[in-house]
């Protein structure tokens, strides 16, 4: 199951980049997440790992990452290690009339077999998942406003 949004921040795209591709800021634009814990250096680079313990679903978990794809400023990529789902996810930015389009997109893949429970509520999930990840990105121009306005 693969879903993503997009949107348009007017927010240069090396502001958004820093900030995103910073898992410590995660959790002032990802409501789920509760804690973040890096495992190796900072801020983010290909190889980096770090964990997230998050609310998912009414349970808290603690899921392990490592980022695969990274291009400053345009791209990252993380894949978990371990964990109930695969989960695949990331961000693309290009530069848009003055601002950035940010596209904010997650893969997953149950660790079981097929025809479990995430096949069968698939559709109902993507979109939710869709929905999680547009309220992030409506969050993310929130806190890229307040870090701009906290700059000045």
């Amino acid at each position: 199951m693969e879903t993503s949004a997009d949107a348009i921040l007017d927010v240069p795209i090396e502001d958004v980049f820093r900030l995103c591709a910073d898992v410590r800021n995660w959790d002032k634009w990802i409501s789920t997440i509760q804690r973040v814990e890096l495992h190796t250096t900072e801020p983010m680079e290909l190889g980096s790992e770090f964990s997230l313990q998050q609310s998912l679903l009414g349970q808290s978990q603690v899921t392990r990452y490592q980022t695969t794809e990274f291009e400053s400023p345009s791209f990252f990529t993380v894949t978990s290690k371990g964990g109930k789902f695969q989960y695949e996810g990331g961000m693309r930015m290009e530069k848009q009339d003055g601002g950035t389009l940010v596209t904010n997109w997650v893969r997953i893949v149950p660790n079981a077999k097929p025809g479990g429970i995430l096949d069968k509520f698939a559709a109902m999930l993507e979109s939710t998942i869709r929905q999680r990840i547009v309220q992030e990105l409506e969050q993310l121009n929130v806190y890229l406003h307040k870090q701009a306005l906290s700059a000045k």
